[in-house]
């Protein structure tokens, strides 16, 4: 069995074992069951409304007895999600198509191209409301709704669940000046009673809606970390996936989908990323406990992984440049495009 087969398979058991769990929690019959491609199912996600204008502030979760979670002796912010199947098979899932049909460029190009997909999602969040539109419409087809029967057979459930993805994959754009402000002031409110995150979480102030903030902070930080994981892991594996997104990077420079060469400022890139999201965000996870006791092996990992690029980053970029080179020796490349005209619609998006 090959590694990719293997890889697919592990997903499948991971997933497999939240939908038996979903269906499990359920016991006896379903009350309000919802029949798949419903006039419910098809409404959602079909409005004039784009996937960003659905993204709330702070995610509504799934009620349990608190006295119970209590005696589980963790957070309630934690509990709300570990208690609940649904709710962490959307972060997986989430996990799982937060990239579909990603452009190989940034969301900042693709505006400046003005393709339809930046008119389609209002120049915000692009690439990311595009990936969800795409999955959503897959999982809404006839082929998959024996797969939407496992996951929600209720109205509520349906929503939940599509507010939770919504969420989730939105989170991974780390760029968009607004969702950071939301996310600080998110973080400030939650944490304002001049303890530690950790302290924080422990603390419980009866408000549901000061336990959902946190919930929606711990999802937001799972799906981060999972969106740079690369980072917080073994050496080999930061370099391996580094390098990869080098060659994608440097790819689109050379079909002139970029304005600068990234070989020219990696290097010190890669030392202000790890110093300015990766150590931080690792940090909150340490804070939170989100991965309990080995929360803080990502911490360690992400440090060790800056000390190690500090003193072999340079020569490796000149490493990517030659096996760029290398592999794509007998390709032309484009010329820089020049800018579309006023209104036009450039490139096309899959929707």
């Amino acid at each position: 069995m090959n590694k990719t087969k293997r890889l697919v398979e592990w997903n499948v058991e991971v997933l497999t074992s939240l939908l038996e769990q979903i269906v499990g929690s359920r016991g006896g019959g379903v009350a309000n069951q919802i029949q798949t491609h419903s006039e419910v199912e098809q409404s959602i996600g079909t409005s004039d409304i784009t996937v960003l204008e659905e993204f709330t502030p702070i995610v509504q979760l799934k009620r349990f007895d608190v006295e119970v979670l209590k005696r589980r002796g963790a957070p309630t912010a934690f509990l709300w999600i570990t208690s609940d199947p649904l709710t962490q098979f959307a972060v997986v899932f989430s996990a799982l198509i937060h990239d579909v049909d990603h452009p190989g460029v940034p969301n900042t190009q693709l505006v400046k191209e003005n393709t339809r997909c930046a008119q389609i999602y209002k120049n915000k969040s692009v690439a990311e409301q595009k990936s969800v539109d795409i999955a959503w419409d897959m999982l809404m087809s006839e082929e998959y709704a024996a797969l939407r029967s496992c996951i929600y057979q209720t109205e509520q459930d349906l929503q939940s669940f599509r507010q939770l993805v919504v969420n989730t994959v939105m989170a991974t754009d780390i760029v968009d000046r607004e969702l950071q402000a939301l996310r600080k002031a998110r973080w400030d409110t939650a944490f304002s009673d001049g303890n530690s995150a950790a302290e924080s979480f422990d603390a419980d102030d009866g408000s549901i809606e000061s336990e959902d903030r946190k919930a929606t902070i711990v999802i937001e930080h799972l799906i981060q970390a999972s969106d740079v994981s690369h980072t917080m892991q073994h050496w080999y594996i930061y370099k391996k996936w580094n390098e990869r997104f080098f060659m994608e990077c440097y790819g689109a420079y050379m079909n002139g989908r970029a304005e600068s060469d990234p070989s020219k400022n990696w290097y010190q890139s890669e030392i202000g990323f790890f110093d300015f999201y990766v150590i931080p965000l690792a940090r909150k996870l340490q804070s939170c406990g989100v991965f309990g006791v080995s929360s803080h092996e990502y911490l360690n990992y992400a440090t060790a992984n800056r000390e190690e690029w500090v003193r072999e980053g340079e020569a490796l970029v000149q490493q990517y440049l030659s096996t760029f080179k290398e592999k794509n020796n007998n390709l032309s490349w484009a010329s820089p495009p020049p800018p579309p005209p006023e209104g036009a619609i450039s490139t096309p998006c899959a929707i």
